[in-house]
């Protein structure tokens, strides 16, 4: 029992000592195959890192041109600033019980009462209104409110 033991052990033994020898005869296969893997994944990982690059590149013009279209609305809102809108609105004389109303209504729309001018028919109501910009509309919407 004992020799067969040893004869498997032996046969074990030899069995590895080939693996180790084969293991050898190929070592510069395999450092050649690593280098190849290498020299691939460093080629996969430049080709990567350039799309990243290109990514990244094309994010920063985005966001770069998304800040200068709020730079150009807020110059528009400031050049907005401090300028008025005119308009005109006739009322009939026969229909002057609804000039409060009409007043009213165009208050609400922000828009003031500067002058009224008679004629035969009818009453001009010359009105005007601060201009806003787009920002501070944008406000104006979200809020529900004037400024």
């Amino acid at each position: 029992m004992a020799d067969s033991l040893f004869g498997r052990l032996k046969g074990s033994l030899d069995q590895a000592k080939d693996a180790a020898v084969k293991s050898v005869e190929n070592l510069p296969t395999s450092m050649e195959q690593t280098k190849d893997f290498v020299g691939k994944s460093v080629d996969i990982t430049k080709n990567l890192t350039a799309q990243s690059i290109g990514t990244l590149s094309n994010s920063v013009d985005q966001a770069k041109a998304t800040i200068n279209k709020g730079i150009d609305l807020a110059k528009e809102d400031l050049q907005a600033n401090g300028t008025w809108s005119y308009k005109t609105e006739q009322i009939s004389l026969l229909e002057l019980e609804q000039l409060e109303d009409k007043l009213n209504e165009l208050g609400k729309e922000r828009w003031e009462l500067i002058q009224i001018v008679e004629n035969e028919q009818n009453l001009v109501l010359i009105l005007k209104k601060p201009n806003i910009g787009y920002i501070a509309n944008t406000v104006q919407i979200a809020t529900g409110r004037s400024l």
